[in-house]
């Protein structure tokens, strides 16, 4: 069997194409759940979001470790044969998929929403709530924990810049599956492998620092685990997320 015959790239590229309507139409059969409170604790993430979470997390994790792998215009390749080229290049095409189908069925559930989609953006006051967040954090006496919401604004300038990343990596590595099938011309090819190596390392930084701050850091201990099953301590989002704490209470009183 040739190398190109094994390739997914080359005899699977509708697949590519599929992932993203997959996700689309699987918003319209989604419904979703709003935060609440329970028992103690807060609801926090309900399934569509960890749908959508994890996907494209996963995704985004084997792309980066299987393009790593092949090498980037900078960098030195980690494969020497062509199996091992082949198995990589796999690799990167199903992370593809996920990364999509996980990518387009936010976008699908964002427009639905729009109020969701507000939640991850900063506001005016980003940069000072940031400063304040981590000086109250690190105990700084000046610094006065902000009334920060459902995401910190910390998450929501960062997730700006993945946006911007994501969206630059999706559209050239569009461009570097098509060349699979379609001859394109050489400096068009050339260009989008670079822009693509560059966002290759620019999320790479991102995931890095997203893993630390989301997962790693002592004060995430008691909100990571709520993107596995939803949930998170109701005094920990009080203490955390005052502000959305208290927009989850104010929701409550005016249902009764």
């Amino acid at each position: 069997m040739s190398v190109s015959s094994s390739l997914l790239f080359d005899h699977c590229l509708w697949l590519l194409l599929l992932m993203p309507c997959l996700g689309l139409i699987l918003t319209y059969f989604t419904k979703r759940t709003k935060p609440y409170r329970k028992n103690g604790k807060i609801y926090r993430h309900d399934v569509a979001a960890r749908v959508e979470h994890w996907p494209h997390a996963l995704g985004t994790l084997f792309l980066l470790i299987s393009g790593i792998i092949m090498g980037l215009s900078f960098f030195i390749s980690f494969v020497s044969t062509s199996e091992e080229a082949v198995i990589a290049l796999n690799v990167h095409f199903v992370a593809a998929c996920a990364f999509l189908f996980g990518t387009f069925y936010y976008i699908g559930n964002a427009i639905s929403e729009p109020a969701r989609m507000k939640e991850h953006l900063p506001d005016k006051d980003a940069i000072s709530s940031t400063m304040n967040h981590y000086g109250a954090q690190l105990g700084f006496k000046r610094a006065k924990y902000p009334k920060e919401k459902k995401y910190f604004q910390s998450e929501n300038m960062a997730y700006v810049f993945a946006i911007f990343v994501g969206a630059l990596m999706a559209f050239t590595g569009i461009i570097k599956s098509i060349q699979h099938s379609i001859d394109l011309p050489g400096f068009v090819v050339s260009a989008a492998t670079l822009l693509h190596d560059i966002g290759t390392v620019a999320m790479l930084l991102f995931l890095l620092a997203h893993v630390f701050f989301a997962v790693l850091v002592p004060w995430s201990w008691k909100t990571f685990p709520s993107m596995i099953h939803g949930w998170m301590p109701e005094e920990e989002a009080k203490k955390e997320h005052p502000g959305w704490y208290e927009d989850i209470v104010s929701e409550e009183q005016k249902a009764k």
